[in-house]
């Protein structure tokens, strides 16, 4: 993990004082074989996950002297503790959610505010995870045209909320990301045929879907667009941040 000076001023702003060649301020290594696949942040703490080595949990307090709290390998499921292959964390108000898609698609709910970072419930989701910005739904998604909302005010008990119906219009494709605001969500999804690591070697050329959807009604989901463009070469869909302005 790398930590330099974060620059907070907009670009184009009068008075800009001359470029500054910001190095890095300090790093801290993490026992992982490959870079983290996801990063969460929630106050003085900073979590790094990936699938073959946990969950990292960072004291950032000093962002200049950064350490390793604990490292999370495993969770109580079904009466017995597993081993969880961590591919995406994200915090909701007090709570870390760690999703493993490869053990079911499973779901692990951590208090964060617990000295322990003690487990409040594990459930198997169908697909890509994403939680909202009011701290009170998640989204998860399988396809470009399944979006489902989840009630995620107790974490102790998620409940199924509303669904995009597409009237059996199907799109295939495999869900990269899930990204909302407040009254929009959307999807990323890319060829199916080019997903994993051995793929880059012999896929070019992919296309990327991108759906949104309108999400202010509270019975129902509408599509509002979706669009297609293509990746050249050896790129990749990672993940989508939705702006104000746009899709970045």
């Amino acid at each position: 993990i790398l930590v330099y000076d974060r620059e907070d001023r907009k670009p184009g702003s009068e008075g800009l004082p001359e470029s500054k060649d910001r190095d890095v301020l300090t790093s801290i290594r993490l026992n992982s074989e490959a870079a983290p696949t996801s990063l969460a942040v929630k106050d003085n703490l900073l979590f790094a996950a990936h699938p073959e080595n946990g969950v990292f949990v960072i004291n950032i307090a000093d962002p200049v002297k950064p350490f390793i709290v604990k490292t999370i390998k495993q969770a109580f499921v079904n009466g017995e503790v597993i081993d969880i292959k961590p591919q995406k964390v994200v915090v909701q108000d007090n709570y870390l959610y760690i999703h493993d898609d490869e053990q079911d698609q499973l779901l692990i709910a951590l208090d964060i505010t617990a000295p322990s970072f003690s487990q409040v419930n594990d459930m198997f989701m169908d697909g890509v995870i994403d939680v909202s910005s009011n701290d009170s739904f998640m989204f998860t998604s399988e396809s470009i045209l399944d979006l489902n909302i989840i009630d995620s005010s107790n974490p102790k008990h998620l409940n199924t909320g509303r669904s995009f119906v597409p009237n059996g219009f199907e799109l295939s494709g495999e869900v990269v990301d899930v990204f909302n605001q407040p009254t929009i969500a959307g999807i990323g999804v890319q060829d199916p045929e080019c997903s994993g690591v051995e793929a880059r070697n012999v896929c070019f050329d992919i296309r990327v879907y991108i759906s949104l959807f309108d999400t202010s009604e509270n019975d129902v989901i509408n599509l509002l667009d979706a669009v297609v463009f293509p990746l050249k070469g050896k790129n990749r869909l990672i993940n989508s941040h939705l702006t104000d302005d746009g899709v970045i």
